[in-house]
């Protein structure tokens, strides 16, 4: 819907002005005057609305051309910039995978060294142990 908008705002002025010329010519009364006059007068008019009209078809569908041009230079921009974010979503994907994997190997690797670190405390409890086993003999 939001698409023909400009499409719209760019036709109403032509139509309001076709409508504009066209009415009067139909509905214009005059004095009645001899019948061959009267028809002669009305091609005349006939005449002249069809040829505002077609000038105003020209002018419509240059516009129409622009408007549609436009529409689709931004539907190609659109889509480059749809493809760019979908680029950029697999790169942010690849780059969490990655840091999911390295704070999996940081965690077992704290791990391993909370273990070291409680066997060289058990080891060094056991040397004071053993030293004031010493001390006291």
């Amino acid at each position: 819907m939001a698409a023909w908008l400009p499409v719209l705002k760019a036709v109403l002025p032509v139509v309001t002005n076709i409508v504009t010329t066209a009415i009067p010519a139909f509905t214009a009364q005059k004095k009645q005057s001899e019948p061959e006059d009267l028809v002669a007068r009305q091609i005349g008019e006939l005449q002249s609305a069809v040829t505002h009209n077609a000038e105003s078809l020209k002018v419509l569908a240059e516009q129409l051309q622009r408007t549609v041009a436009a529409v689709e230079e931004g539907a190609q921009n659109l889509e480059q910039t749809v493809a760019r974010y979908q680029d950029e979503v697999a790169r942010a994907e690849q780059a969490g995978a990655a840091l999911q994997r390295q704070a999996a190997e940081l965690y077992l690797q704290l791990q391993a060294t909370r273990r070291f670190g409680m066997g060289a405390l058990g080891i060094g409890l056991a040397a004071l142990g053993v030293a004031l086993i010493a001390l006291l003999r």
